[in-house]
């Protein structure tokens, strides 16, 4: 008799089972679309065009994160570009630790994403330009000279790139801070 009614409700368990999951599943893809802010536009969010803006963040157990999730032991740095003028020349000194650059676009997807390992020199130099923009760069470059700049295509005119080094050690945090302070962005 129990056995009659749990074969009786076990379709109907299963088909409310497939049905949350698609509900889930479905929600979950729309989120993206239907949030109201990007990490993108909250970088950038009052950061200049073409310059680098160091984000204030305190050591790890400080209250002072600049933006929700943020890692403590990283020092941040953004640069919001805009290439309707012309590429855009991201230079960023290396240190011993670890440092990444992250080109985002303005719906807050990943463009590009490098690390130091990709530096010259102990500098990333990155021209950020748009796919026009590269091929009058490559028209203008010499023969006989290799090119000393990572050339990054961008599909859009505008994005973020965010700069982030380690600090291991809370002492180590003013120099990465000065570190990123040198860095530049600037139009080329």
């Amino acid at each position: 008799m129990i056995r009659d009614r749990l074969f009786r409700l076990l379709p109907f368990l299963l088909g409310s089972l497939a049905i949350a999951g698609i509900v889930h599943l479905v929600i979950i893809l729309l989120v993206p679309a239907v949030a109201g802010s990007t990490a993108a536009a909250r970088l950038s969010a009052g950061a200049p065009a073409n310059r680098l803006e160091l984000l204030a963040g305190g050591p790890p157990g400080s209250s002072e994160l600049p933006f929700p999730f943020a890692d403590p032991a990283m020092v941040t740095a953004v640069c919001r570009f805009d290439l309707s003028e012309g590429p855009v020349r991201l230079r960023v000194p290396t240190a011993d630790g670890f440092l990444s650059v992250v080109v985002l676009r303005p719906d807050g997807r990943v463009q590009h994403a490098l690390t130091d390992r990709a530096a010259t020199r102990r500098q990333l130099a990155i021209v950020l330009a748009t796919p026009q923009q590269l091929r009058q760069l490559e028209s203008l470059d010499p023969d006989d000279q290799p090119v000393q700049d990572l050339r990054l295509r961008a599909s859009h005119p505008g994005g973020v790139a965010v700069i982030r080094s380690l600090a291991q050690r809370d002492a180590e945090r003013p120099a990465i801070q000065a570190l990123l302070g040198r860095a530049s962005c600037q139009q080329d």
